[in-house]
C-alpha cells in the first residue's frame, strides 16, 4: 500500500514545478484582489483533479497489468487511490489556510468556507472514483465535467422554480452530521469502487 501511494506521489512530485507555478500564480490574483474564496475555490479543482491524472498515467503505462503480478490485491490499488484522495485535499486545506495567514483574513466565517469546500471536494472524489475505475480516465473526463456542472444546473433550476430552501439556522443544528455522513458516502463509495474494479478485465 505504501508503495503504491509514493508511487503516485512520485508521479505528482514529477509535475511539481508546474503545479507550483499554478499555485502561486492564483496566490497572487487571490492576495490582490483579497480574496479567499477564488484561491480556495482553485485548490479544490485542483485537488480534484490530480488523483485522475494518477489513473491516466497508470492507464497510459499498464499499470494495473503490470502491479498486478505481484503481491497486490485489486483492493489495494483502489484503497491506495481514495487514500491519496484524502491526502490531496489535507494539503489543500492546509494552503486554503496559510493564504487566509497571508491575506490577514483568519476568521470563523472563512474557516467554515474553507471545511464546506473541502467537504465539496470530497464529494466529488466520492461520486468520480467509482465512475473512473469503471469507465477509466480517459472516457471518465467526461463524466467528471457533468458531475461538476449537476450542481450549478441544479441551484439555478431551484432557483427557478422559487422553491423554498431549508433555513441556515435549521441547517446547522444539524452540521455536526456532516463528518458522519462524508465518512459512510467515502466508504461505500470505497466499497464500489473495490466491486467495480474487481469485474474490471484489464486489455
Amino acid at each position: 500500500m505504501g508503495g503504491l501511494l509514493k508511487k503516485d506521489l512520485n508521479i505528482l512530485k514529477s509535475q511539481g514545478k508546474t503545479l507550483g507555478i499554478v499555485i502561486f500564480v492564483y496566490a497572487i490574483i487571490s492576495m490582490m484582489n483579497k480574496n479567499i474564496s477564488l484561491f480556495a475555490g482553485f485548490v479544490m479543482i485542483f485537488m480534484v483533479i490530480l488523483p485522475i491524472n494518477t489513473l491516466a498515467y497508470d492507464e497510459k503505462a499498464n499499470w494495473d497489468k503490470y502491479v498486478l503480478t505481484m503481491p497486490i490485491s485489486r483492493n489495494d490499488i483502489v484503497v491506495s487511490k481514495y487514500i491519496l484522495s484524502l491526502i490531496l485535499q489535507a494539503v489543500g486545506f492546509c494552503l486554503n489556510m496559510i493564504m487566509q495567514g497571508i491575506l490577514g483574513m483568519y476568521s470563523k466565517e472563512n474557516l467554515y468556507a474553507i471545511l464546506l469546500i473541502s467537504a465539496l471536494a470530497i464529494v466529488y472524489n466520492i461520486l468520480m472514483l467509482p465512475v473512473l475505475f469503471k469507465l477509466g480516465a480517459e472516457r471518465g473526463r467526461i463524466a467528471m465535467m457533468l458531475i461538476f456542472l449537476i450542481p450549478f444546473a441544479l441551484i439555478m433550476i431551484v432557483s427557478k422554480m422559487n422553491i423554498n430552501l431549508p433555513d441556515l439556522v435549521w441547517l446547522m443544528d444539524y452540521v455536526w452530521l456532516s463528518p458522519v455522513i462524508l465518512v459512510v458516502l467515502f466508504l461505500l463509495s470505497m466499497l464500489v469502487s473495490m466491486r467495480i474494479y474487481k469485474k474490471k478485465e484489464l486489455a
